[in-house]
């Protein structure tokens, strides 16, 4: 597992590898839902969630809003949890 420090002067352990994360991300398709239609998500850049998870920065090409998304713990699948600059 990875470490990361959280600004707290102790390193915390992560719960899923860096690794793993891109495996995940690299497999999986990432969209945005409209009623029936689908827009694919585009890869911004890496960004650490607030529990030390790395994460991605999508952009939804219909908003044109960048989406931080991360891996869930329970079923392992990426999910956009909120709007990041």
């Amino acid at each position: 597992m990875n470490s990361h420090h959280n600004g707290t002067g102790a390193a915390s352990i992560v719960w899923i590898s860096d690794a793993e994360v891109r495996s995940i991300f690299g497999r999986t398709r990432c969209f945005h839902r409209y009623g029936r239609k689908e827009a694919n998500a585009q890869f911004v850049r890496e960004k650490r969630a607030n529990d030390g998870s790395l994460g991605y920065v999508m952009r939804d090409p219909v908003t044109r809003a960048n989406w931080l998304w991360i891996i869930g713990k329970r079923d392992r699948r990426p999910f956009a949890v909120c709007v990041v600059s």
